[in-house]
Order: C-alpha cells, then structure tokens, then sequence
C-alpha cells in the first residue's frame, strides 16, 4: 500500500515539473488599433455650408464631407475624406456654423484590421513574457463569465525600462473576438 501511494505521489511531483501553470501579469493596459482615428479640420476660417455627414455614417476615401465658404476670399472649398471610416462627431456641428482655422470637427474611425493592446511591465514580470508567447488578457469592463477571454500574442516588448516599466505591444485577434466568439466592443480613444 506504501509502496503504490509513493510511486504516485512520485509521478505527481514528477509531473508537476513538466506542466506549466500560466503565470499571471496584473497591469493597465490600453486597447488601441491600427488605424487611428483620423481628425477632420478646416484650414481656413469659413463657414460650414452643405454639410453631408452625420454621427455613424460611413464614408469612403474621397467622399466629400462639407464645403467650407472661406471668410478671405469667398472661395467654396470641397472637403473630402482621406480614408475609409466611420464619422464620428465630437461635439454638434451644422450648416452655416462659423468656424476657424485648424478646429477639429469631427473624426474619421478608418475601419481597423489588427488590434493591439499596449500595457507597461515591471522588471519582475518581464522574464514571464517572449515575444511569440501566447497570452491572455482580462478585461475587466467585459467579464470573462459573460464575454470569454482575449487571446492575443506578444509582438514586442521595448528593451528600454522607462518610470512606467518595460513597454509591451499585444497582438489581438481581427474584430477582438474572444476564445466563445463573442465580439468585444471597440471604442477608440
């Protein structure tokens, strides 16, 4: 009976040698895209005329957005898109409203491709990260019981220690699908 108990306990330890349990990170970390939002202003003073766009609407490249009717010289100047997005608005604008040189009116969210998440590790916890390595992130705003996990993969770690930590980028999958296929919301910023 001894014997038997031992011979387990044996391959118990023995075992435990070669499985890895997943080491943990607890970090910030920001959720952020390959293409960034991309600001549309005016490079004159002006006033807004035959403004075309609405909050949500999706544009693309070259689509005009508004014609500004500059103060100085009374030229009507077509505003086109520079990428393909979604138009999204930081605060109310409207036909006839005056506006000035280099306001932001709105933003265009270019439709993104690759998700990365950015986060700062201490020196501690730097040796439990490789580039390659396959992680996976907890969002606390989307709890893992109702969302899943994000898997996402180490693309680069800075070898430059900072106040902050070691820099970190994290690989996500295309549309933040988690591990049960739900999508996870993006909002950029």
């Amino acid at each position: 009976g001894i014997t038997v108990f031992l011979a387990i306990l044996l391959l118990v330890l023995g075992l435990s040698y070669f499985i890895k349990y997943p080491e943990t990170i607890t970090a910030p970390f920001e959720l952020t895209s390959d293409n960034p939002p991309v600001p549309i202003s005016v490079n004159d003073n002006g006033t807004l005329i035959n403004l075309t766009v609405k909050e949500g609407l999706s544009v693309h490249k070259t689509d005009t957005l508004f014609r500004l009717m500059t103060h100085g010289f009374n030229q009507r100047i077509g505003i086109m898109s520079p990428v393909d997005g979604m138009v999204s608005f930081i605060s109310p604008v409207t036909n006839g409203e005056a506006v000035v040189k280099q306001q932001i009116l709105f933003y265009i969210i270019p439709k993104s491709k690759e998700f990365y998440s950015s986060l700062y590790v201490k020196g501690a916890d730097l040796k439990k990260l490789k580039i390659g390595q396959h992680v996976i992130l907890d969002l606390a705003e989307y709890p893992r019981t109702e969302y899943g996990n994000i898997n996402g993969v180490v693309a680069y770690i800075s070898p430059i220690n900072t106040t902050a930590g070691y820099y970190v980028k994290i690989k996500l999958p295309g549309q933040l699908k988690s591990d049960i296929g739900t999508t996870i919301p993006f909002k950029e910023g």
